[in-house]
């Protein structure tokens, strides 16, 4: 009889909650998400560290942890400064917010590019102390990757957004030769807020609406309103299919945030 194996533990967190993945072989997987109540501590660690305790079963025993981090403020740095994290950190510490913030560096596939991004202060050390000193990313990298490497079979530019519940979308524009050009997260209200940023960075990057490509993907109730909004001032603008590998994690795994499944799927060496 085959020997069971733990499962693994993908969470995405931000300041307002937790998102989790757990990936089961030789069971059933489960998705959930998890509110962060931080008018209810006196900083954003005592919530985060409430929410874990009230909640032990992440602190189980995990063949495999990967965490996630939303955080609005970041700089992407050229690859040269891979493997330099020092540099990183002080290349963005020149916009940082705050002092008291730690800044936590990760690059995206081959270096291209470096995200520098800042998290409350001691959130990180409590992260990998608890959950056993994991990866952790910020969430643009899984997309970025995504994105390179749908664009890699595309002979045009490409404009990527991906929606949030929480009224936020991510933009991720990328050349006709898959190199990232800009990625930027934004708040986003309605479908209306969402379609002017998009068609404003369409516009400065110079892009054709007869020849260039917006792909979207995401959950949120607007994603179909905001796609008749494009569609009347862009040629090509598409609904992106769920990544092929999703279905290997199970049907749960289609039920998680975008960047949460990209992680999964690329950590359990689906691709």
């Amino acid at each position: 009889m085959p020997e069971l194996q733990l499962p693994s533990l993908y969470l995405l967190v931000d300041a307002h909650g937790i998102d989790y993945f757990v990936y089961n072989r030789d069971a059933d997987s489960r998705v959930g998400h998890l509110n962060i109540d931080t008018d209810a501590a006196p900083s954003t660690l005592k919530a985060i560290e409430d929410t874990v305790y009230d909640n032990p079963f992440l602190l189980d025993d995990y063949r495999q942890c990967r965490i996630v981090v939303r955080a609005p403020h970041f700089s992407l740095l050229p690859p040269e400064y891979a493997h330099r994290d020092d540099d990183a950190r002080r290349a963005h510490r020149a916009t940082a917010t705050g002092a008291d913030r730690d800044i936590i560096v990760a690059a995206c596939r081959d270096g291209q590019p470096v995200v520098a991004w800042e998290m409350e202060k001691d959130v990180y050390h409590f992260l990998q102390r608890s959950f056993n000193s994991p990866p952790v990313v910020h969430h643009l990298i899984p997309l970025i990757d995504r994105c390179r490497s749908l664009s890699e079979i595309a002979s045009c530019r490409r404009l990527y957004l991906n929606l949030h519940d929480d009224h936020t979308t991510d933009i991720i524009a990328l050349d006709s030769e898959a190199r990232l050009t800009l990625a930027n997260s934004v708040d986003t209200p309605s479908a209306p807020d969402a379609a002017y940023f998009a068609l404003n960075t369409w516009r400065l990057l110079g892009y054709d609406a007869q020849a260039d490509q917006m792909v979207i993907s995401g959950d949120s109730k607007h994603k179909s309103e905001l796609t008749e909004l494009l569609r009347k001032y862009i040629a090509h603008v598409d609904i992106a299919m769920p990544p092929a590998d999703v279905l290997k994690l199970g049907v749960a795994a289609a039920q998680a945030p975008l960047e949460l499944t990209l992680t999964a799927i690329e950590a359990e060496k689906l691709t």
